[in-house]
Parts: structure tokens; sequence; C-alpha cells
């Protein structure tokens, strides 16, 4: 083995290291060997920005463009809310389509892009099955892989053999669907192998239960018990500024077994009452300084803990027909309109918590929604 041999192998092996502990981000460290290359002179300074300008690089850069563009239109949200509705059906049925449909909106969409939208239904599905989400979103992330094989722009790899072949041997470049006769057998039998033989290898572990955990509500719902010395008795929470002050929402309040759940803001609040709050840690220990309330629990609530015989917990999907789409919870008045709150709103794959009553909804946003059961009806 030459200097030279060994040099080239001890960087790349570098490179290794560095990629999978993640020290820096991926694209420094691909950058700075590329600059350890140019500098030692293994590479000219047109082979090193000749990436550059390769045509491959900029199809995947406008493949990402193109992603996102579709993933901010709606479209394919438009799409999961359809196929949410076959799942119902039956099991089998639901997720072989639900599988057939990642695979194929993988052949045209970014990897990345698709495994983002549908990792929503895909958690809602193993709510409806009872499954770990485990056993479904390690499949999700693998059709999404296999469906990227079916066409030249489902994937990069497949972009850089057409770029690769088109300068090696100066022949026409490969076709769209050239990769379709032997990646649909690979989709086939993997899809076959997701479906029948996965279920019994994949372990299960932790099942989504409930709305509150599929929302990560854990630290933003809790109990607060209103203390003989605390400025609340005797106010109303409009009085305090509850909700200006510290960005808590009083969801219920509990007295002597009592659940009062209307006009909250213009009740009287008297010792001993319980109050089920949605905010924040931080927040919730500075009210708990300022208005002398103690916290019940350091278990928060849960979605049977949030359900009564008058109140419920559900999620909704706006639709773009929907006349709240374009507006803010505030603008709106949500809460004396439909008498319910919004805990959290998930939009493209991200939940949104905190200053939610100033978020802009938009179509295919899905609001987790408290409130009473006959005005929650209203809101469909």
């Amino acid at each position: 083995m030459t200097p030279d041999i060994a040099i080239v192998l001890g960087i790349i092996t570098l490179m290794f290291v560095l990629f999978v502990k993640e020290i820096f981000p991926l694209d420094v460290t691909a950058l700075v060997v590329l600059i350890i290359f140019l500098v030692i002179g293994n590479l000219t300074l047109e082979e090193a920005i000749s990436g550059f300008s390769n045509q491959a690089v900029i199809t995947i850069a406008v493949l990402f463009i193109l992603s996102h563009a579709l993933q901010k239109s709606g479209i394919l949200e438009y799409g999961v809310v359809r196929l949410n509705k076959l799942t119902e059906r039956s099991k089998l049925l639901g997720l072989t389509v639900f599988l057939i449909t990642v695979a194929f909106a993988s052949a045209f969409v970014n990897n990345t892009a698709i495994v983002a939208i549908f990792i929503p239904l895909t958690i809602r599905l193993a709510q409806k099955y009872n499954l770990s989400p485990s056993k479904l979103l390690i499949p999700l992330s693998y059709i999404a892989i296999m469906g990227g094989t079916l066409t030249l722009v489902g994937t990069s790899t497949n972009l850089l053999v057409n770029s690769i072949y088109v300068n090696t041997t100066m022949a026409e470049p490969l076709g769209m669907f050239e990769f379709s006769r032997y990646g649909i057998f690979i989709l086939l039998i993997g899809l076959l192998y997701i479906i029948f033989a996965v279920p019994f290898i994949l372990p299960s572990r932790t099942v989504t239960s409930s709305l509150t955990q599929s929302y990560h509500m854990g630290g933003y719902l809790t109990e607060l018990k209103v203390a003989e010395e605390s400025p609340l008795v005797g106010r109303t929470f409009m009085e305090r500024s509850i909700n200006k002050n510290y960005d808590i929402t009083v969801l219920d309040i509990i007295r002597e077994g009592m659940v009062i759940s209307k006009n909250i803001r213009n009740t009287i609040i008297h010792p001993g009452d319980v109050l089920f709050v949605r905010g924040s840690l931080e927040n919730f220990l500075r009210m708990k300084e300022v208005e002398k309330v103690t916290m019940l629990t350091d278990e928060k609530l849960t979605q049977a803990e949030l359900i009564h015989d008058d109140n419920t917990l559900v999620e909704c999907l706006l639709t773009q027909q929907s006349e709240l789409v374009g507006k803010s919870l505030m603008e709106i008045n949500f809460r004396r309109r439909f008498g319910s709150f919004i805990l959290a709103i998930r939009r493209e794959g991200a939940i949104l918590r905190r200053k939610i009553a100033h978020v802009m909804l938009r179509a295919f946003d899905t609001l987790l929604v408290y409130g009473p059961r006959d005005k929650i009806k209203e809101l469909s």
C-alpha cells in the first residue's frame, strides 16, 4: 500500500466516523473532507467544484423544492384524508392501501417529505388497531425507500447512477420509468414481507393509547388546587388576567365533585377548587408562586382523565371549505363560539402548542379539541 492510498483511506475512515457520530453537521463534514482532498492535491479545483454543477445534484435540489411545494399545497394531506376513510373498513385492506399509497407517492416526491406527511396518519392507524407505533412507523420508512426505486426521480441514488452512466458512456440518459421493471419486483416482495412477516418480527413498544400522548401533551396539561390564601379566591380568572399573565388556559373547574365547564372566565373561584389547565411547565410554576396554587400531582392528565360525561377530547381536521381557514382562534373567538378549547394543532408533521390563539389556521390542519360533546358536534 502506497502512502497516498493510506492517506486517502485514513481520510475516508475519519469521514465515516464523523458521519456516524454526527459531531458536526453532515454537510460541514462533507465540505471539510472535500477541502482536505483539494489541499493535499488529490483533487484539482475543477474536480472539486464539478459536483455543484452536476445535473443530478441540481435535479435533486429542484426535487426538494417540488416536494416542499406539494407539502405546502395540501394536495397530499387531501389524499391522506381520503385514505383515512378506507382504513376504517378492514385492518388488512387499510394497511395494504396505506403502504401502496406511500410507495407510489415516494416514487415522485422526496422520501423525507412523504414520511413526514404520513406520520400523523400512521400514528392514528396504530391507535385504531391498538398497535405499537413502531410496528407501522418502521415499515413506513422502508416502503417509502422501496417506492423510490420505481422511477428515475424517486431517489437521489438513481439520479446519481444516471449521471455517472451518461458521463462515462456518452449514451442517452435513462428514462423516467426505466427502473420500474426492476423496482416493481422489489416493491411487491417488500410489501408482502412488511404485511405478513414484519408484524411478527418487530417488538411491541409503548402503544400510543390516547390523543394526549399522540400530541405530546404530557408536559402541557396538569391540575392545580386553589389554596385558602390564594389571591384567586373570590375573584374570577378574567379579573386576575390568568390567560394574559401566564399564557395558561383553564379547561375545567372541579368543585365538590362537580365539573364546571361553562363560563369559566367569569366564575367566582372558591378555596379548594381544582383547576384543569393547559400551559407550559415554566408558566405553571410561575402561576404557582404568584397565585398560591398547588400542583396536585407530577403525573400529567391522560385522555381518560379529561373525558367526563359532558366533555370529550377529539381530533378535528380542517377542510378547504372550512370557514375557519385563514383565521386565528382569537379572530373567530373560538372559545365563546363553540364553547371548546384547542389544545394543540398538528400541521405538516409538526405539533403547535404554544400561543396557538394567534396561529393562522390552514386547510388540513388537525386540531386537538376539548369541550362539551354537543358543542363539538357543531364543528362538523
